[in-house]
């Protein structure tokens, strides 16, 4: 612990602090104004003083000696902070956050740094003074000293303006069961940084009623209504992904969706973009057996029975749907696949009772457990039939997706 420590003063040459909407001038009272402190002078026990009810926003900066990813913890003093998270999935050697004091006093902020690993936490400690309006009192030196009044200078602007924007050309049509793909990026058109908004994109949310809703959210309105196909979504993510319905789709991506972040232009922060799924010609799935099935199984051994999925209607589909598999009702198996379906075009052979997880077990194969003359119902199902929930495509004839078959049991 102790090397890890040493590290993480030695980076303390290079804390930065920042704090923006602090009226600096009222807040001091012999105690500088944490505007004007340095973050090395705050780790080594400095303090400084903030104003009641100010959004504070401090910025931190570590480097693990390896190059590691860091995760970060702070307490404000006041019963609020942030935990470590490991095992940490960013280098996160940046650390942005805020806070609002609502109460007038002295606060111990203590701050955390580590790498998730034996010997690899770091932490220092400052006060932070909340004073509120009425006790802030900039007492004269005792001694008047006559100086020239300070050359007026300009205030400086907040400009800071989030926007998001097209990347390509965005898709207008596709086949029903596709996918379309959405590129976007996000740019700062101010001349500022907000360091609150990189903490929106790991989570944050002023509003409790929303946990975990980031500022980019992607919506579709459809024939059934208005609905969040993924918020929140992070800018790492793009582009995002979308299976639209039949008919008309209309998307909205918005950055800053629950104006979270103070901004110059509030209303540059969507792009829009419409997709049409024309479904007046129809796929059609079916199941196909492979070969001849028997009518008898023996108990104890694993029936080879294979069959394709079909399309036999007039439109390709952008995915084959999902094949479930029954025993007398009981499910016995399935596969969920993206494939593209062209008119005509067929699956891969499947064995019927077949668990398509992954990964193959002696219980990934249906084995017949049975008495010599017992009857037993096999159904391969095509489109999430078998009464396994809704329709996956929208088909010519939604009443051929069933393959059913009996089997006799053998000793």
């Amino acid at each position: 612990m102790k090397k890890y420590t040493l590290i993480f003063f030695a980076f303390a040459f290079i804390f930065g602090l920042f704090v923006f909407n602090i009226n600096s001038t009222g807040a001091q009272n012999f105690i500088p104004s944490c505007s004007s402190v340095s973050g090395y002078s705050l780790i080594k026990g400095q303090s400084c003083t903030v104003l009641v009810n100010t959004n504070t926003v401090f910025s931190f900066k570590a480097r693990d000696p390896k190059n590691g990813n860091l995760s970060w913890s702070i307490n404000w003093g006041d019963n609020q902070g942030l935990s470590k998270t490991c095992p940490s999935s960013f280098p996160n050697t940046t650390f942005n956050v805020g806070h609002t004091w609502t109460t007038a006093g002295t606060y111990n902020v203590k701050l955390g740094v580590s790498n998730c690993k034996e010997d690899g936490d770091a932490a220092a400690s400052f006060n932070v003074v909340v004073r509120s309006l009425s006790n802030t009192i900039i007492t004269p030196p005792v001694t008047p000293i006559p100086v020239s009044p300070p050359a007026p200078t300009t205030p400086s602007t907040y400009n800071f303006d989030m926007t998001v924007e097209k990347v390509g050309t965005w898709p207008t049509t596709t086949i029903q069961g596709k996918s379309v793909s959405l590129n976007a990026k996000l740019r700062n058109l101010g001349t500022q940084e907000d360091p609150k908004f990189s903490w929106l994109y790991s989570g944050y949310n002023k509003d409790p009623k929303k946990p975990g809703h980031g500022p980019i959210c992607l919506y579709r309105t459809d024939s059934t209504g208005t609905s969040e196909r993924q918020c929140p979504a992070g800018s790492y993510i793009f582009p995002l992904e979308d299976q639209p319905i039949c008919g008309a789709n209309h998307y909205v991506l918005k950055v800053d969706a629950f104006n979270d972040v103070l901004e110059t232009n509030e209303n540059n922060n969507e792009v829009v973009g419409d997709v049409f799924v024309d479904c007046s010609k129809k796929p059609d799935f079916v199941i196909e057996k492979v070969g001849t099935w028997p009518t008898t199984v023996k108990s104890g051994t694993k029936p080879l029975l294979y069959f394709v999925e079909k399309n036999i209607g007039q439109v390709a589909a952008g995915r084959a749907g999902t094949v479930r598999m029954m025993v007398d009702n009981d499910y016995r198996g399935g596969m969920w696949s993206l494939q593209s379906m062209s008119p005509g075009s067929s699956t891969s052979s499947m064995l019927f009772g077949y668990w398509y997880s992954g990964q193959i077990t002696e219980n990934t194969y249906w084995i017949p457990n049975c008495q010599s003359g017992e009857k037993l119902t096999l159904k391969v199902c095509a489109d999430n039939a078998c009464g396994w929930g809704a329709s996956e495509i929208n088909e010519s004839n939604e009443s051929n997706n069933v393959l059913t078959h009996e089997v006799t049991c053998r000793e």
